[in-house]
């Protein structure tokens, strides 16, 4: 592959279950299926190296179209990679046959998946496929502890909520009552902001990063909260936006201990897992505890199989420590109120409302929406190389659990079981595990008068560039300098799309002239967010010069160094090595690195650049100023 894109033929009947695998040699590709009727069946990208799976079913016969491409369409990536399909057969005609079916993509001695179904606060279904730890060969098994990354999140909100009914804590209090030593922004942020992720504060993640962490390293809660009380902006303010930021829960935590007297998981462990007997249950905070026959993470490489390191030593937002059988437990309690009762239950699902009166899916540490027309409560998870899904339907009183450590999407599998055991309740329109959408075939595709009007790179309000560009009679939208994969966007209008994103509602709205010209859109996603077509720069060198130096930023206490490397301008950080800058738009440049995203100069008289400010999915605007 050099940069451009293949597509092969595949031949189905009807009702039938296909797998197949992708393996990166040296490219990171990405994988789109087309069905007979040029609707998309599945979209792949989860790992950068190795094995790509491409799974899906359909009751369609006909011809299917597997696309491959480069991650970057935009970029001239090269490499090699090799394409099979390993199984293309009737689909299973029980719901277990079904859901081992799926998870036949998982080899016995690899890392693999934990599944479990709960209906009436029983475990009427529970499978175990792959190895918790590959070094020893260590089955995985519903007793298997995982750590559940953000799935986290819903733990450390029911502390809030009982806390909120002891009178200890108002949800609507200003967090610095309780945590005096966090910067006063100039807006209040209430512990409802951090519960909902309309606080406005930057996730502390990327700060880390940006920093000079690395993922790898030990984390532990007092690094987290250093960074956090020396941040002097937010994104936005409070309640104008909802953007995840792993903060407000890592806060919230430090809320709990400050209220209870108690560390965080003494606290938790008395008042919420030890009452579920969910005696398999920690907040694991100290990266050197050991925990018995726990699940270990791994990743793939151009080496294969390796270890993806996780050493943290902090809690709120993640770390918790469990088991399939213990979340079956937790899951019950969604229809039992065992712990905090009903109203704590339904204190849980209170969606945000934003300033403008918008409600938001996000509730407090959950997700609310309908899968295939019935009501769902849901969260994933995602750290190194595990992967988790909690997800309940009240409506039944059923959950999906699925816990794995090999770096798969958990919603797609968690759909699949759950699609498996409650087709009945659901209103199916389409048997796509990875997208049920319901939405004509003609929506895929684009003619190309509109594709050539509308592609191109716009910048997003925000500081974030969004491209859109057309391929196999489709029109794409893909972030730049984000992780997540190229997007099919779906005909609404003439010049109105739906950017089709699992799980969220994305559209975007083009602004044709009288010429026939396109150079502004309206995003539509929590908000409305303007977007202008910008025009390629191409500076030279003596241009470029004019943006040299080291900058340094006194919230992260670090500095990065901007240099000339012939024609092009690079950016380097001591622990992060060096990074192509590539020129957007004047003053403008954007990097391939998630966590440096766009950086914008700002520049005296003279044309001499005094600041730069960095902006990424979750931060935006960090200061930087020029030292020499």
């Amino acid at each position: 592959m050099s940069g451009d894109s293949h597509t092969y033929e595949l031949m189905t009947k009807e009702d039938q279950y296909v797998f197949g695998s992708v393996t990166q040699s040296s490219v990171d590709v990405m994988i789109t299926v087309m069905g007979p009727d040029g609707e998309r069946i599945g979209q792949y990208n989860n790992s950068a190296r190795g094995p790509e799976r491409v799974q899906f079913k359909t009751s369609k016969a006909g011809l299917h179209l597997m696309r491959v491409s480069p991650f970057a369409p935009y970029a001239e990536e090269e490499g090699e990679y090799s394409v099979g399909i390993f199984r293309q057969e009737q689909l299973a005609d029980t719901a277990e046959g079904k859901v081992d079916q799926w998870m036949s993509a998982y080899e016995e001695d690899m890392p693999g998946w934990v599944v479990a179904v709960v209906r009436g606060g029983d475990i009427v279904f529970s499978r175990s496929y792959g190895l918790a730890n590959v070094e020893y060969g260590v089955p995985n098994s519903i007793s298997t502890p995982y750590h559940m990354a953000s799935v986290s999140k819903q733990f450390t909100a029911m502390a809030i909520v009982i806390l909120s009914q002891q009178g200890l804590v108002g949800l609507d209090d200003d967090v610095r009552k309780y945590l005096p030593d966090l910067p006063d922004f100039g807006n209040t942020v209430t512990l409802r902001h951090l519960l909902n992720h309309t606080s406005g504060i930057r996730d502390h993640w990327t700060l880390w990063v940006m920093s000079g962490g690395r993922m790898d390293d030990v984390i532990r809660q007092q690094d987290l909260m250093r960074l956090v009380v020396r941040q002097k902006e937010m994104n936005f303010e409070p309640g104008e936006e909802y953007k995840y930021s792993n903060t407000g829960y890592l806060l919230l935590s430090e809320v709990v201990s400050t209220v209870s007297g108690k560390p965080f998981g003494e606290w938790m462990t008395a008042n919420v897992f030890a009452p579920l007997g969910m005696n398999s249950t920690q907040i694991y905070d100290d990266h050197e505890r050991i925990v018995p026959g726990r699940a270990y993470s791994y990743q793939y490489s151009n080496n294969g199989l390796s270890k993806a390191v996780l050493s943290y030593a902090n809690s709120g937002a993640t770390s918790l420590f469990t088991t399939a059988e213990d979340l079956a437990k937790w899951l019950s309690n969604f229809h039992s109120g065992q712990v905090g009762g009903r109203a704590a239950i339904e204190q849980l699902q209170v969606q945000g409302v934003l300033n403008d009166g918008e409600t938001i899916d996000y509730a407090l540490g959950i997700d609310i929406d309908e899968h295939n027309g019935l009501r769902r409560l849901s969260h994933g998870g995602a750290d190194a190389g595990f992967r988790t899904w909690l997800a309940y339907y009240p409506e039944i009183d059923a959950g999906v659990v699925a816990l794995g450590n090999e770096g798969s999407h958990p919603v797609v599998i968690g759909d699949a079981v759950a699609e498996a055991f409650f087709s009945d309740y659901m209103s199916l329109q389409d048997e796509s595990t990875n997208e049920q959408d319901t939405d004509s075939p003609s929506q895929h595709q684009t003619p190309e008068t509109v594709a050539n009007a509308v592609a191109g790179v716009f910048a997003i309000q925000d500081g974030s560039y969004i491209q859109f560009f057309y391929d196999y009679g489709v029109l794409f939208a893909e972030w730049e300098g984000q992780w997540e994969p190229s997007f099919v966007m779906l005909r609404l209008d003439d010049y109105e799309f739906r950017i089709d994103v699992p799980g969220d509602e994305i559209t975007v709205r083009f602004d044709l002239t009288s010429e026939g010209v396109v150079n502004t859109a309206t995003l539509f996603q929590n908000g409305e967010k303007p977007m202008r077509r910008i025009d390629d720069w191409k500076p030279n060198a003596e241009e470029l010069a004019a943006y040299t130096g080291r900058y340094y930023s006194d919230e992260l206490e670090t500095f990065y160094s901007v240099a000339l490397d012939g024609e092009e301008l690079t950016i380097h950080h001591i622990r992060h090595g060096d990074f192509p800058l590539v020129p957007k738009e004047k003053g403008v440049f954007s990097s391939g690195e998630w966590f440096i995203g766009t950086v914008t100069f700002e520049s005296d008289e003279g044309g001499v650049s005094t600041t730069l400010r960095m902006s990424n999915g979750p931060i935006r605007n960090l200061r930087f100023e020029r030292v020499n």
